[in-house]
């Protein structure tokens, strides 16, 4: 019995000393699997470094989300004359009652007569590298005009309010008799493939070209029409003062010519239409024409008829009213318009001769050939 008590407690003391040496073993184990590069207090201390990481990079993306949109708002609210958009923001422009949308790299006027909305408000395509030497009020040209008329391309905004008022006005004369007067009203219609490719409509007809129109202008609640006749530089479309007139353009040509004037993502350009000569002729009609006398687009005046076939872009006063020159005088505006008669291409204006149906909104039905008299006007859309 006495052998027998010794073996079992010499087995319990081996049991006691394998046990604590496990537990000394796994302790061990446990300590590196902690203490580890890789263990359990690295990979803590990694997740919670990562969690702040990813705090930090979250607040740094808010917070520049936030300054982006702040930035963004404030030149929506803060643009002022003679200064470039930074981007495309709907009312960017505030003239203190009324709002337009300036595009992308264009600037505003700084010549305090070409702000107004209410009055014709001027944007410039000025390179931003160049804005800083434009000397807006005091750089004049032979004429003492602001030579920076002379140099960048120039648009006037048309403010539009609503699908309601943007119409085709049919009530606007005739160059011919009562007869055709009454067939043009009958039979008008929107031309096609005139428009931009991003808004030239799948089915190109008339009612499609129309209604894609009418939506990319009330987009923005407006559109830009060229402040000059359309001017030819090294065979390139430019709105600018004394530019040489492009006339050697049938009306089809003069389609394609407009949408190479700009064609990015920012804007794009085109022949203006019937619909955007109406209104226009809206906007300016029984307003005071640089000379300071009233302009009727229904009653032609002599002065804004030179009789000089090679007058350049933008030289007579007297055909200038709301910041746009030679609406009524020196060559007549092929439009994006046609009708069912035998000469079913439109023209709209008068000419450089004096006569008494050259009237501004005058409608005139032609062949589609090259006339000496005959020019055309681009359109700016906003994108």
């Amino acid at each position: 019995m006495q052998n027998l008590s010794k073996t079992n407690k010499g087995v319990t003391l081996i049991a006691l000393v394998v046990t604590i040496v496990v537990l000394i073993i796994l302790a061990g184990i446990s300590i590196i699997i902690v203490l580890d590069g890789n263990g359990i207090l690295e990979q803590a201390k990694m997740g919670a470094n990562s969690m702040v990481s990813a705090e930090t990079n979250t607040q740094e993306a808010f917070n520049s989300l936030a300054s982006e949109i702040l930035n963004e708002s404030d030149n929506s609210e803060s643009l002022k004359p003679g200064q470039v958009a930074r981007k495309t923001r709907i009312n960017n422009y505030n003239d203190g009652i009324n709002m337009a949308t300036i595009p992308e790299g264009f600037t505003v006027s700084g010549i305090e007569s070409e702000q107004k909305i209410s009055n014709g408000l001027v944007i410039y395509d000025i390179p931003e590298e160049k804005l800083s030497s434009v000397n807006w009020n005091e750089d004049k040209d032979a004429d003492g005009n602001p030579d920076v008329r002379d140099k960048y391309n120039q648009f006037v905004w048309i403010p539009i309010k609503d699908k309601n008022d943007y119409q085709r006005n049919l009530n606007y004369p005739s160059y011919y008799d009562s007869a055709l007067e009454n067939t043009l009203k009958d039979s008008t219609f929107t031309d096609i493939n005139y428009l931009p490719d991003t808004i030239q409509p799948e089915k190109n007809d008339a009612e499609n070209n129309e209604m894609a129109e009418r939506n990319a202008v009330l987009k923005y609640k407006g559109f830009y029409i060229a402040r000059y006749e359309c001017g030819k530089e090294s065979n390139l479309a430019v709105s600018k003062q004394k530019a040489n007139i492009w006339m050697d353009a049938t009306q089809t040509q003069s389609k394609s010519i407009c949408k190479t004037m700009y064609n990015d993502n920012i804007v794009k350009t085109a022949l203006c239409s019937g619909i955007q000569w109406d209104k226009v002729m809206e906007f300016v009609d029984r307003r005071q024409d640089g000379k300071g006398n009233l302009f009727n687009v229904r009653i032609p005046s002599d002065t804004r008829h030179t009789n000089n076939s090679n007058a350049l872009a933008g030289t007579n006063d007297n055909d200038k009213v709301q910041n746009i020159y030679d609406l009524e005088g020196n060559k007549r505006e092929w439009v994006a318009e046609k009708n069912n008669t035998t000469y079913p291409f439109i023209a709209r204006s008068g000419d450089y001769t004096k006569n008494e149906n050259y009237k501004a909104a005058v409608r005139s039905s032609k062949s589609d050939k090259i006339y000496d008299t005959h020019s055309f006007r681009v359109v700016l859309y906003v994108m």
